[in-house]
């Protein structure tokens, strides 16, 4: 297999995966209009986790150098919610499953008859949408909302940004409004700018609904000195807040489906109050001084059973805020690392001790060591805004 052939596969797959969450519909396309103007971004929450639900049939094409791939699905989103349903199509036939609540995931693969069970439900939607409101107030230089400085680049792994981009210069603009497939939808653009000293030149174009702010299409161009990837994310025949059957979210796997469980060796609980689950941890639960405009969304415990390590108990406990741009979570567990920076780490200090900056995509990261514990404060923050925070949790 040539080395541009094996790109394709892999950016076929990591795409399919990744953006998924990026939604459009192609048909219909006008002239963008400059009349009128973006909402805030708080409106934009509010009304888009408003809706109850929506179905579309979500189609997503991959162009890579001279390869393209097509795939066809059938979803139902709730907005605000880790709540899911998707169905991929080939030929009219049912192909994968994927089903997800705010507790579990299950991807069931028909024709081979396997279901994979997992724990980590399909948050990184919200994360995408937080990423375009996020732009929104960028445009609308919304100084009363936690806007993130750094990075502001769209959420996706392996196809796209990655970490040679995070110092590079991006414009982002508001190009007006466009009717797709007979709906009204803001036009948004996100990219390099032009006078950027690189060989990797990336553009997104955002297509949100004007009246329920669903992404009803996405468009990315990625351009390197090896090869040319475009990506398209539709949305076709969207109903807004349908009447949905019983059940839909939750899955029974077949009685001869082979059933593998992610992290069967892992116990998680959620919990609505920093309260509660500091009356449920082992370990003591931090207390961080957090921006104003965060509040609290929930708190997590997962206690993991190690049998490689003498039957060893690892605890983790973490609490989650949330904004209309933003979610940042801060983490403790009973394990500590000694480790230096490496690559694009940076050596920080919190409260007299040492920790590390770790810039990622869409957020960045800040981990450091007391006496028997590790804390960890992730989002899409400065690494200021987030050494602050960590310098508020005591050890």
């Amino acid at each position: 297999m040539s080395n541009t052939r094996g790109r394709w596969l892999l950016d076929r797959q990591v795409l399919a995966v990744c953006l998924c969450a990026l939604l459009a519909v192609m048909a219909g396309c006008a002239e963008p209009s400059n009349d009128g103007g973006l909402p805030e971004s708080d409106e934009i929450a509010e009304t888009y986790e408003s809706l109850d639900a929506y179905n579309a049939t979500y189609v997503t094409n991959i162009s890579v150098d001279n390869g393209t791939a097509v795939r066809t699905s059938e979803i139902v989103i709730r907005p605000g919610t880790s709540e899911r349903y998707e169905r991929t199509l080939s030929n009219g036939s049912t192909q994968t499953v994927r089903v997800s609540n705010e507790s579990v995931t299950w991807d069931y693969n028909l024709s081979s008859q396997t279901v994979v069970r997992g724990f980590d439900t399909t948050t990184r939607r919200q994360e995408q949408h937080r990423q375009v409101r996020r732009v929104v107030a960028r445009i609308n230089n919304d100084e009363k909302s936690l806007t993130p400085v750094f990075p502001l680049i769209p959420l996706t792994s392996g196809v796209g940004p990655d970490a040679s981009d995070l110092s590079i210069s991006t414009t982002v603009s508001y190009e007006g409004t466009q009717t797709i497939s007979d709906r009204e939808a803001h036009v948004i653009t996100l990219g390099t700018a032009n006078d950027t000293q690189t060989e990797r030149t990336w553009e997104w174009t955002y297509y949100l609904d004007t009246q329920q702010f669903v992404l009803l299409e996405t468009e990315f161009s990625l351009t390197t000195a090896d090869e040319q990837v475009e990506a398209s994310q539709r949305l076709r025949n969207v109903t807004f807040n349908p009447g949905l059957p019983d059940g839909l979210f939750e899955f029974t796997p077949p009685a001869d489906a082979e059933v593998r469980n992610i992290g069967s060796n892992v116990e998680r609980q959620r919990y609505e109050s920093r309260e509660e689950l500091g009356a449920a941890a082992d370990i003591e639960v931090p207390d961080p001084d957090v921006p104003a405009t965060l509040k609290f969304d929930e708190g997590r415990r997962e206690v993991r059973f190690s049998p490689g390590y003498a039957m060893r108990t690892t605890e983790e406990v973490t609490l989650r805020y949330t904004s209309d741009l933003a979610a940042l979570t801060v983490s403790k567990q009973n394990l500590t690392f000694d480790r230096e920076p490496v690559g694009a780490q940076q050596a920080v200090e919190i409260n007299n001790g040492s920790g590390i900056f770790t810039p990622l995509i869409g957020e960045n990261m800040v981990q450091w060591r007391c006496s028997n514990t590790s804390q960890t404060v992730r989002g899409p923050l400065s690494k200021q805004q987030l050494v602050s925070i960590a310098a508020s949790i005591e050890c």
